[in-house]
C-alpha cells in the first residue's frame, strides 16, 4: 500500500497556475515531470481535477505556499515600505538646519577668512619683490651680453624718481669713456608697493663693502663691470623693498656673476 493513501487528504481551493498546468502532466510523486503530448493534452479542468486527486497529502499542505509564489511580491507591501521611506526623507528634509548650527559654520568660515587673508596678501608682496628683483638681474644679464655683442660700453641706469631701469648702449666713445648712452628698449617698471632702498638695514650685500644703492651699473665690451674711469669693480648693487619691508638686493661681483639676494634675520640670503 503507498503511504500517500495512508494520510488524510486535505483539499484545497488554491488554483493551479494556468500555464503550469496546461504545459505539464504532474506524476502522483510530484517529483517528475514531463511536457504534455498535442495528441494527450486534455483540458485545463481535467488537468487540474487529476492534479488534486493523485496529489499526496504534505504535497497539498503546501499548495497554498507554492501558488502564492507564481504570483510574485505583493505590490502593497512595497508600496508601503516605499511610502514609509519616503515620507521618512521627506519628514528630514523639511527639518534643516538650526540657527545655532547655521550661526557655528559661519562663525568657522570667518575664522578660516580672517587667517588665510593675511596670509594670502603676505604671499603676494613676496611673490611681487622676489619677481622684480628677478627682473633686474634679467636687465643686468641682457646689458653685459649687449656689450659683448657690439663690442662697446652699456649701462643700467636705474631712477629712484620712476622706479624704472633702462638699458642704453653707448653711441658716442671717447678716448677712455663713453660720452653719450642711449636707451634701447623699454624701460623695467617696478611692480606696485615696491621702491628702490634698503630702509635701516646695514650690511650690504654681495662683494659690496659698503651699503648703497648703485643707480648707474657699467659694463665693458668683455662684459665686466667697470667705474666711470673704466676701472674692473665689484661694488654694483641695487636694493628694492615693499611696503612691508621685505628687501631683495641684485649685486654683480667683479667677475660679471650676478646674483639676487634676501635680507632675512639680519644675513642675506641667496636666491
Amino acid at each position: 500500500m503507498r503511504f500517500h493513501r495512508l494520510l488524510p487528504r486535505v483539499t484545497t481551493h488554491a488554483p493551479i497556475p494556468s500555464a503550469f498546468s496546461e504545459n505539464m502532466s504532474v506524476c502522483p510523486h510530484f517529483l517528475m515531470a514531463r511536457p504534455l503530448r498535442t495528441q494527450d493534452r486534455r483540458s485545463t479542468a481535467l488537468v487540474e481535477g487529476k492534479f488534486r486527486k493523485e496529489m499526496p497529502a504534505p504535497i497539498t499542505l503546501l499548495m497554498p505556499w507554492i501558488t502564492k509564489s507564481w504570483k510574485g511580491p505583493n505590490p502593497n507591501v512595497v508600496e508601503d515600505e516605499t511610502r514609509s521611506v519616503n515620507r521618512g526623507t521627506h519628514s528630514r528634509g523639511e527639518a534643516g538646519l538650526s540657527l545655532i548650527e547655521v550661526a557655528i559654520v559661519v562663525a568657522i568660515l570667518l575664522i578660516v577668512i580672517a587667517i588665510a587673508i593675511p596670509q594670502a596678501i603676505r604671499a603676494r608682496r613676496a611673490l611681487r619683490a622676489i619677481s622684480d628683483a628677478r627682473g633686474i638681474a634679467s636687465q643686468l644679464a641682457l646689458a653685459k651680453m649687449r656689450a659683448a655683442n657690439g663690442f662697446t660700453r652699456t649701462r643700467l641706469n636705474c631712477r629712484e624718481d620712476t622706479r624704472s631701469c633702462q638699458i642704453e648702449v653707448c653711441t658716442s666713445k671717447g678716448a677712455s669713456a663713453c660720452n653719450t648712452f642711449t636707451a634701447e628698449g623699454g624701460p623695467f617698471l617696478l611692480s606696485d608697493e615696491m621702491s628702490f632702498g634698503f630702509g635701516g638695514i646695514s650690511t650690504p650685500a654681495g662683494s659690496q663693502t659698503t651699503i648703497q644703492n648703485s643707480n648707474l651699473i657699467i659694463f665693458n665690451s668683455r662684459s665686466f663691470p667697470i667705474d666711470n674711469s673704466g676701472a674692473p669693480t665689484g661694488t654694483y648693487a641695487v636694493y628694492i623693498r615693499n611696503e612691508a619691508g621685505d628687501t631683495y638686493a641684485v649685486s654683480v661681483f667683479a667677475s660679471g656673476r650676478i646674483a639676487v639676494w634676501r635680507y632675512n634675520n639680519g644675513a642675506w640670503i641667496a636666491q
